[in-house]
């Protein structure tokens, strides 16, 4: 029975490390075609990719086991491509950490948050899922902390919270100097009881 378990457990291992290899790959070269051509390329990495997005089984597998993250997941000083923005009565808000570790769980927090974004836009819904409201209370629970550490007083009570895209200029553009530019995706607005 022993040798059974060990058997499944290599076989795990070994299909695990190259899935891990493969995303990795496939995530660095797709980076990479982006970043020089200003878009990604219409090769066998291009298929390979529409072919794991529309994968339910890979994506959950990808998710859980963190595979998703490629070589990033050995990197966890890598920023995001996406981050949250908060506004109170014409006035952007900070919510800063006091540690690198509370950025970095920050980050992670807020990338799951808006995880389900893509989803969203690609697929209709007709109600929330349990998904959906998770992250709405997630979202909420921010906004609370952003009113804390700012210390709004009474009369703002509405915070606008917007997620953005930042996308980082090809490298064509290191001639003619452009700046990253940020994508509004979604906002949401929240009314706060004092």
């Amino acid at each position: 029975m022993r040798k059974i378990y060990k058997i499944r457990f290599k076989y795990f291992f070994v299909i695990h490390i190259l899935s891990l290899l493969i995303t990795g790959i496939v995530s660095t070269i797709s980076a990479y075609q982006k970043y020089v051509y200003g878009k990604q390329q219409k090769d066998i990495i291009f298929k390979y990719k529409k072919f794991e997005d529309n994968s339910r089984f890979l994506r959950t597998y990808y998710r859980y086991t963190g595979t998703e993250t490629g070589f990033g997941f050995f990197a966890p000083q890598v920023k995001g491509q996406g981050t949250l923005f908060f506004e109170s009565c014409g006035r952007l808000l900070g919510l800063p950490f006091e540690t690198n570790e509370g950025n970095i769980r920050g980050n992670c927090m807020i990338s799951g948050v808006t995880d389900y974004i893509k989803d969203e836009l690609e697929e209709k819904y007709n109600e929330p899922t349990l998904k959906h409201r998770f992250s709405d209370l997630l979202i909420q629970n921010l906004v609370v902390k952003v009113r804390q550490v700012n210390g709004l007083d009474n009369k703002c009570k509405t915070v606008k919270v917007n997620y953005k895209l930042v996308e980082f200029p090809p490298l064509q553009a290191r001639i003619a100097t452009s700046e990253p530019k940020l994508f509004d995706v979604k906002t949401w607005i929240y009314e706060t009881k004092n």
